[in-house]
Order: structure tokens, then sequence, then C-alpha cells
């Protein structure tokens, strides 16, 4: 059990272990044990996640440390709870890499804002037409809301010509009532 503690502990502030890694993948930001495994395996074998191999003895480092080198030979892996670099003596090592680096390969991503959605304004285009529309009415240029409707829908958005006739000749009738 102590064994087990040892893993989970980095040897200082900056870097995680191999575990700590992987959970600030998986419990954090919500991937999956084998999207987590295999981001972390991809950014190793493409040099941007550097695995730092200490040698322990008793919770303490021995000698000095090596790099693991980014091959296949050293995949990641999950063995008994514990994320470790095949074919790598699990008991008297300890597999590090720096934490900056790990949140820069993996950043939080705050949600994207929803921006509300005004009610009953779909096509706020018609405002200037239906003042149009009611100035030429007032005017003498058209003699009702339909012939308006008619002569401004080519200028209104929407799918189809009758469609915008028909929502041009109400907004501009509701608007010659007023």
């Amino acid at each position: 059990m102590a064994q087990a503690v040892e893993q989970y502990t980095p040897l200082d502030k900056e870097r995680w272990t191999l575990n700590q890694a992987f959970d600030y993948l998986t419990v954090t930001l919500g991937y999956s044990e084998g999207r987590a495994l295999h981001e972390m395996e991809r950014e190793r074998l493409a040099g941007n996640l550097a695995v730092k191999v200490h040698k322990v003895v008793d919770g303490k480092p021995q000698g000095d440390s090596e790099y693991l080198l980014p091959d296949k030979k050293h995949e990641l892996v999950r063995h008994l709870g514990w994320v470790v670099p095949r074919n790598h003596k699990w008991g008297d090592n300890r597999w590090t890499v720096y934490k900056q680096r790990v949140l820069e390969l993996w950043p939080r991503r705050l949600p994207e804002p929803v921006k509300p959605v005004e009610k009953y304004k779909r096509n706020t285009t018609d405002d200037d037409l239906v003042v149009e529309g009611v100035n030429g009415i007032r005017s003498g240029k058209w003699p009702n809301s339909l012939q308006a409707a008619e002569a401004l829908a080519g200028r209104a958005k929407g799918s189809s010509h009758d469609s915008k006739v028909t929502r041009l000749r109400k907004k501009i009738g509701a608007a010659l009532e007023d």
C-alpha cells in the first residue's frame, strides 16, 4: 500500500505523476479512460509530453533521472489502476510530467455563451420596409397595403415571394391602424 501512495505522490510541485495527469483528463475534463490514455500517448510519441523516469527507493529519488524515449516500446497503459509505461519495472520507478505542460496541451474550456433569442422578432429587416410602405400609402404612391407589400417584397428576407408579401401586408396594415 505504501508503494501505491508513493506512485501517486509527485517528487516536486511542478510535476504531476502520470496518474495525476490521467485524473485531470478523466475527472476534470471528462475524457473516457481510453481517450485519456490515447491522448497522453499521442502527445508523448509526438514529443510534446516528456515523461521523466525517477528511480525511487523508500520514497526518495535515487541517482539521476532520465526521460522516457518517445517510442512505441514504452506505450502508456493502465495496469492495476495505475498509468505506467509498458516494459518498465513498476515498483522502483515513478513517472512524472510537467503539470504546466499538461494544462497547456489540454486546457479547460469554458462553455460557449448562449445568446438569448429575441422572441417575436424573426424578420427585423422588415421594420424599414414597413415604414417605407406606410409612408408610400400616405403619400399616394400605393393605394393599399397589398400593393405596397407587392412592391417591397423583393427587398425583404424570407423563403418565398408570397410569404414575404403576406407578412409585409399584415405588418403595414397593423402600422396604419396605429
